[in-house]
């Protein structure tokens, strides 16, 4: 226990759960102990259809529910690792400059559009460079005026081991079937 700043940044936690004690004493020599214990899996990512974007903590005891959520609390050259398949309900898009691989965590898991965004993009990257590992992006033969995936300001991806993209049903020629680079 030593400090006198209200905050403290830890920088060389590996991924993990750890329990942080506070004890404060105020000035009278009283003393009194708070604790709270936190994931950190930063680097490491999980999501599942059983997972919570606001209770969840990002690890694969307590996995967040959407790509989105884990994209936005990974590392630059961090995974997000799939538990199950994940039924997509409004576009995920990858901004941030941020390097990721999402895959299949012991296995090979589907991204599925769902008709509530039949009309937008599945998976939209800018920016950015998308490794995909047994990760299946699946369209579910819903008529769409939008690709599955749109690539914009110098974004890539990698299409690895077990990797596809499915089941593109476009309206327009001009959307690129199932990939569109803008």
């Amino acid at each position: 226990y030593t400090s006198t700043s209200n905050s403290y940044t830890f920088t060389w936690l590996a991924d993990g759960t750890y329990t942080l004690y506070v004890k404060v004493t105020d000035n009278v020599g009283r003393t009194s102990v708070v604790s709270t214990s936190k994931n950190v899996a930063y680097n490491n990512v999980y999501i599942a259809s059983y997972g919570n974007d606001t209770t969840g903590d990002g690890s694969s005891a307590s996995p967040y529910a959407t790509v989105q959520k884990a994209y936005n609390q990974v590392t630059n050259g961090g995974n997000i690792n799939l538990l199950s398949n994940i039924a997509v309900s409004q576009s995920i898009v990858l901004n941030t400059a941020k390097n990721v691989k999402i895959q299949g965590y012991n296995s090979v898991y589907t991204l599925e559009r769902t008709g509530a965004i039949a009309s937008k993009v599945l998976l939209l990257v800018a920016n950015s460079e998308v490794t995909l590992s047994n990760v299946i992006l699946d369209g579910k033969n819903i008529a769409s005026t939008v690709s599955l995936v749109q690539l914009v300001n110098n974004a890539s991806v990698n299409l690895n081991n077990g990797a596809s993209i499915i089941n593109a049903n476009m309206q327009n020629a001009w959307a690129g079937g199932a990939l569109y680079v803008d």
